[in-house]
C-alpha cells in the first residue's frame, strides 16, 4: 500500500457536513408534521366529544321529552331524528379524521 496510490486511498466525504444538515432538516420537518397531525387528532378528539354530548343530549329529548335541554324541547321527534342524524354523520366524518392522523402518526413514528 503506497501512501499516494489513488487506488488504496479512502475517499474524501467533503459532503459530510451537507448530510448532517439534511438530516437536521429532515428532522425539523418530521417534528413538524408529527406537530402538525397531532393537532388534527386532538382537534378530531375534541369534535368527537362535542359532537357526543349533542348526540346524547338529543337522545333524551327524544326519550324524555319532559327532562329535554331547552334547546331541543321544542323540537318534534322528526326534527330531533334528523338533528340525530345530521350530527351521527358528523360523528362518522370526525372518527374518520381521527382515525386518519393517528394512522399517520403511527406510520411516521415507524
Amino acid at each position: 500500500m503506497l501512501a499516494g496510490d489513488p487506488a488504496t486511498a479512502r475517499p474524501r466525504t467533503e459532503t459530510k457536513g451537507v448530510n448532517k444538515k439534511d438530516a437536521r432538516k429532515a428532522a425539523a420537518e418530521a417534528r413538524e408534521k408529527n406537530q402538525s397531525l397531532r393537532q388534527q387528532a386532538k382537534k378530531a378528539e375534541g369534535e368527537l366529544e362535542r359532537l357526543t354530548t349533542e348526540r346524547s343530549a338529543i337522545d333524551k329529548a327524544m326519550f324524555d321529552p319532559s327532562s329535554a335541554d331547552a334547546s331541543l324541547a321544542k323540537y318534534s321527534m322528526s326534527e330531533l331524528m334528523r338533528r340525530r342524524s345530521d350530527v351521527e354523520a358528523r360523528i362518522e366524518a370526525a372518527e374518520a379524521l381521527w382515525l386518519e392522523a393517528n394512522e399517520a402518526l403511527e406510520g411516521v413514528a415507524a
